[in-house]
């Protein structure tokens, strides 16, 4: 069962995403390991990181995989593809792909205004209040 979606107080993927940041270079010096030597060195990593079970862990690269990771990656990854994304950041606004991203919440709301104000509002007699943070 996935946590995520049952319960967000136990979904560790932020954990995870942070963890794996703090380790890439961890992970990156590990060049003459195979996938089979891999699969047991990480998930011990993990495991101990964020107090999980080892073999749950271990079990998410095999056939007996009951969430089909492998498949959910590829079709994450084909569907970012198909919509221009080769890496991060990306981000869209109405289904349009920006060509920089903002790295503020200043630098979004003028990006979220401007795009607002833009659009036509036919039914507001008077301009209609920007977006506040």
């Amino acid at each position: 069962m996935d946590l995520c979606a049952t319960d967000s107080t136990q979904c560790l993927m932020d954990d995870y995403r942070n963890y794996c940041y703090a380790n890439y270079s961890s992970v990156l010096s590990q060049v003459n390991m195979s996938l089979d030597d891999f699969i047991p060195w990480w998930t011990a990593q993990v495991a101990e990181a964020l107090n999980l079970n080892q073999a749950t862990l271990e079990s998410l690269y095999g056939d007996d995989d009951v969430y089909d990771t492998n498949q959910s990656v590829r079709e994450f990854w084909k569907f970012g593809t198909s919509n221009g994304v080769s890496g991060t950041p990306s981000s869209f606004v109405n289904g349009v792909m920006l060509n920089s991203v903002p790295f503020s919440v200043e630098g979004w709301l003028d990006l979220l205004n401007t795009v607002y104000n833009s659009q036509y509002h036919p039914a507001a007699t008077t301009r209609l209040s920007p977006i506040q943070n």
